[in-house]
């Protein structure tokens, strides 16, 4: 999985193979088709894994009673994924930009994508917006945007200061 999450993250989905995937593991091609019956399998199962990771911080997030802690809890969650899990945000994002081509992940993002939106409104109407539906989009969009350009520029650009910004406007 990781060797997998590597190359899509490096080379792309469409131009990683499952021999590549077996050369970068380190293990025989067949090896992994007893584990996935394809390259798409093996994607879909890093995406799911993760998927159930970030179900248990919403869990944790939910624990929260103030809404600008939650908020607080997602900022901060979201700079550390990006940190520590740079590849496979890279991954999700190559991906989300082809959804139509992976029909199998593309209800099963649109549908994580509504439920943070709904997330978002209502922690924004708990603090007080005055349109929390167009702020969660703004957010949203906000939050896109220093993701996107993370990626792109890495340590070249501020993600940390603009994180902080954020909780700075809608936390304190």
């Amino acid at each position: 999985m990781d060797a997998a999450l590597k190359l899509f993250a490096t080379k792309g989905f469409e131009s990683t193979s499952v021999n590549a995937i077996a050369k970068e593991a380190g293990v025989a091609k067949g090896l992994i088709y007893n584990y996935f019956k394809s390259k798409d399998a093996i994607v879909h199962d890093l995406v799911l894994g993760q998927v159930q990771e970030g179900d248990g911080f919403m869990h944790e997030m939910m624990e929260i009673t103030s809404a600008k802690e939650k908020l607080r809890y997602v900022f901060n969650l979201v700079r550390n994924l990006m940190k520590e899990r740079y590849e496979y945000q890279k991954l999700v994002a190559m991906m989300s930009l082809k959804l139509e081509a992976y029909p199998e992940l593309q209800e099963f993002i649109i549908d994580i994508n509504e439920a943070n939106m709904q997330m978002f409104i209502s922690i924004l109407a708990d603090i007080g917006s005055e349109d929390p539906e167009k702020e969660a989009l703004l957010l949203a969009a906000t939050m896109n945007g220093i993701t996107m350009t993370y990626m792109v520029l890495k340590d070249r650009y501020p993600m940390d200061q603009m994180i902080d910004d954020l909780i700075d406007k809608y936390c304190n």
